[in-house]
């Protein structure tokens, strides 16, 4: 605990205008009670005043920008009233705002302080100190404490978002979500079932054994093949550092791949995760609805470095870390000079199933939907169709070397991902 004594506002203005008094006399003798009184001030501000500072949770989980807001209790173990003020040191990632501002103690009793933390970037952090003002009984003073606090802060991936996504998948409301609602009854991999027949159903679905057994139509039922692996591969380079709104291209990326990884979690499949871009991380792969949680501590603090991927090298590794024939999803943002992810392509097709989701900035979508009504527009225009008529052919040549390629903005990344996997799924290709 560190104490600091130090004149307060209200001193200076009472002993200021003191200054202009003709009467030389009067001055002295005003000056020398205003000195003793703030001298026995001074005594009174310099006993120790016992404050602490208490929350309900030491743990705080949030979602990157968006605010929430906290009570904390302030407690004295005095007997007299204290008038404080709050001051919590915390990373600049962490926008903190305490109301009121001053805060009245009374003996005994404990007063209820607010605050509102606006997470900027994902991550772990701590709140390890606080520092308190008190004022002193005749306001010459304030009384610096610094107090012990231990407040652990976890900023997540934007999962309200996320969970809206999950809520609507649980609810089947899917139209509203975005997915295209899949069939599930027809033809799969693995069979489920024998049924009675449904209007609708295919002839050569029709189990004519069992039929001629129970003397009426019997069906054989499919599901998805289970037990499979999907492999999401994130860069963390510095394309994914480029931002779409408040968030990076990297963070809507963990958005996708989280709403994807808890569908695959669903249906029984294995979900792996590798980050790439300065350093290369793996979380192997495991099955089981707690390694959605698993996946978001493991991802939580990991941001896009200003390196260059190398594809190539996470092409290789992917290759020896996992032989068994898997669903591989390439999150990245690539532009027309990186012709060289071929080679990735071209690997990781030798033995699994390569998904390419490749982002690209939204603004140029809201540029050719602008009106042009001047000529810096006109060019803007054409700059902007030249653009994505280079990136689209770029992907028409990854297209050779993998399933599919999605083209899409950060923000439609996550629907057009799930979407592209369940069609994967359906149609049986892995």
């Amino acid at each position: 605990m560190r104490l600091t004594i130090k004149p307060h506002n209200v001193a200076i203005w009472l002993i200021v205008p003191m200054t202009g008094l003709i009467d030389v006399v009067i001055c002295f003798v005003v000056f020398g009670f205003m000195l003793v009184v703030s001298i026995i001030d001074w005594l009174l501000a310099m006993r120790e005043a016992k404050i602490k500072l208490s929350s309900f949770r030491t743990r705080l989980n949030l979602s990157i920008h968006k605010e929430k807001q906290f009570r904390i209790w302030m407690s004295s173990e005095t007997n007299r009233r204290l008038q404080v003020r709050v001051f919590i040191e915390s990373s600049p990632h962490l926008q903190l705002k305490l109301w009121p501002e001053t805060i009245r103690v009374l003996p005994d009793t404990r007063s209820g302080l607010c605050f509102t933390l606006n997470p900027l970037r994902r991550g772990a952090y701590e709140i390890s100190s606080a520092v308190i003002s008190i004022r002193s009984p005749c306001s010459f003073w304030s009384r610096l404490q610094r107090i012990t606090v231990d407040w652990q802060i976890y900023v997540y991936p934007d999962f309200a978002q996320i969970s809206e996504y999950l809520e609507l998948v649980n609810s089947r409301q899917t139209s509203q979500l975005g997915l295209k609602r899949m069939q599930k009854r027809g033809t799969g991999l693995e069979f489920h079932q024998l049924r009675n027949y449904r209007q609708g159903d295919a002839q050569n679905l029709i189990d004519w054994n069992a039929t001629s057994k129970r003397r009426e139509l019997i069906t054989r039922d499919f599901e998805e093949e289970k037990n499979q692996n999907v492999v999401f591969l994130l860069d963390c380079g510095r394309r994914m550092r480029s931002k779409e709104g408040d968030l990076t291209h990297f963070d809507h990326a963990l958005n996708a791949m989280i709403l994807v990884a808890y569908l695959a979690l669903r249906q029984g499949d294995f979900v792996a995760v590798m980050n790439f871009g300065n350093t290369v991380q793996w979380n192997p792969p495991r099955r089981g609805q707690h390694v959605l949680q698993q996946l978001l501590e493991a991802t939580m603090d990991i941001q896009p470095s200003s390196m260059s991927s190398d594809y190539v090298s996470v092409a290789e590794e992917v290759l020896k870390r996992h032989s068994r024939r898997a669903l591989v999803v390439l999150i990245t943002d690539l532009r027309e000079e990186d012709y060289e992810v071929q080679k990735t392509l071209e690997l990781l097709q030798t033995k699994h199933l390569v998904l390419l989701a490749n982002l690209y900035d939204s603004i140029f979508d809201e540029i050719q939907k602008s009106e042009v009504d001047d000529f810096s527009k006109t060019l803007e225009l054409l700059g902007s169709i030249a653009y994505m008529r280079e990136r689209n052919e770029m992907n028409r040549h990854f297209r050779r070397y993998c399933k599919l390629v999605l083209h899409t903005p950060p923000a439609r990344l996550p629907i057009d991902l799930a979407n592209a996997y369940l069609a994967i799924k359906k149609a049986g290709y892995l």
